[in-house]
């Protein structure tokens, strides 16, 4: 059944001091982890906690490819809800955790090609939108997520090196920053890797995304 605020409470407790190591399988929970982010009735602050409880037992809790999936498709469904400020940061936290999720979990489950380009392809969809003024801050967040998956597999964002660059020259909010730093992390790796890339090249299309076979 549901978990109610105070039994999240304990519930995050018990895995702090390592009692959930003795359970035979954490499906159930993550089940409700799940569901309870979607619920209107939650409270921001421990929608908040509960991201941030999944991100930091990350390994426990995701130990196959299909709870990778599950997760990201929680996530797009978060970011097509209605807007308003207590939801944005909410979208915002969960950008973040899913990003840190899938990289953590990398190190004990093959990602799969599909998971990984869903990602991606959905972040680059959110930061599309230079000067788009309501979202700003939330597309510099996307801009950083994908900067750290940059830098976990260096080279994925090689070929849409000529749309960021272009992304670059139109943003003129905060945000630019943001664009700017993503834009520089994917040059160096293209130098590093001696990749055969032009930064003026937009002849694959960012969306829909594929990673290169590098």
């Amino acid at each position: 059944k549901p978990l109610k605020s105070p039994e999240w409470e304990t519930l995050i407790g018990t895995f702090h001091n390592g009692a959930h190591r003795k359970w035979n399988s954490l499906d159930p929970l993550f089940d409700l982890l799940l569901s309870s982010l979607h619920r209107k009735d939650f409270p921001l602050s421990l929608k908040l906690q509960l991201l941030v409880f999944l991100d930091e037992f990350s390994l426990s809790f995701f130990t196959s490819h299909h709870h990778l999936h599950r997760l990201v498709d929680a996530f797009k469904t978060v970011v097509h809800a209605p807007i308003d400020a207590a939801a944005s940061a909410f979208k915002d936290q969960f950008m973040v955790s899913t990003s840190s999720i899938l990289i953590c979990a990398s190190e004990n489950v093959v990602v799969e090609a599909q998971t990984e380009n869903n990602l991606v392809e959905f972040l680059l969809t959110v930061i599309n939108r230079p000067n788009f003024g309501s979202d700003r801050h939330t597309r510099g967040v996307a801009c950083e997520c994908l900067r750290e998956l940059e830098r976990w597999k260096p080279g994925l964002l090689s070929d849409v090196v000529g749309h960021l660059w272009n992304l670059c020259q139109n943003e003129r909010t905060h945000a630019s920053q943001c664009y700017l730093l993503l834009f520089t992390s994917v040059i160096h790796n293209i130098v590093a890797r001696k990749l055969n890339v032009s930064i003026l090249n937009t002849s694959v299309p960012m969306v829909p995304f594929n990673a290169p076979n590098c």
